[in-house]
């Protein structure tokens, strides 16, 4: 969870897709899908120690308690 995912996948051959991840802006706030999937995560065991780094901060930075809409949702 340490990165953002800036768009959606692109077809870059017949065989290959590509995603844009770029690092979290500090203090940007979390969606509700993406703590729905933090949660979902730390319940099996997949959090990796940079992830729980990203959480702690954003709680501690406050961008945790805001929340936003997911912006793709809107175009689906």
């Amino acid at each position: 969870m340490a990165n953002h995912i800036d768009g959606l996948p692109r077809k870059l051959d017949a065989d290959r897709t590509m995603l844009l991840l770029s690092p979290r802006r500090a203090k940007s706030p979390w969606s509700k899908l993406n703590k729905d999937r933090v949660t979902k995560m730390e319940a099996q065991g997949l959090m990796t120690p940079a992830g729980q780094t990203k959480i702690d901060q954003a709680k501690a930075d406050g961008s945790w308690r805001q929340t936003t809409g997911h912006p793709t949702k809107a175009h689906r």
